[in-house]
């Protein structure tokens, strides 16, 4: 993850969770949604 900015103030990640979500994002790259997010992102924030 690029940072927490999706988390309130004072939720952080657990120990070890960073790297739990790196591993699933590498286990499972037929489910990304990248692409869509970047395409539609400037829309989003309209």
């Amino acid at each position: 993850m690029e940072g927490t900015w999706c988390l309130e103030r004072e939720e952080v990640l657990s120990l070890g969770q960073d790297e739990e979500i790196d591993r699933v994002y590498k286990a499972y790259p037929h489910l990304h949604d990248d692409d869509f997010v970047s395409e539609n992102w400037a829309k989003w924030l309209k």
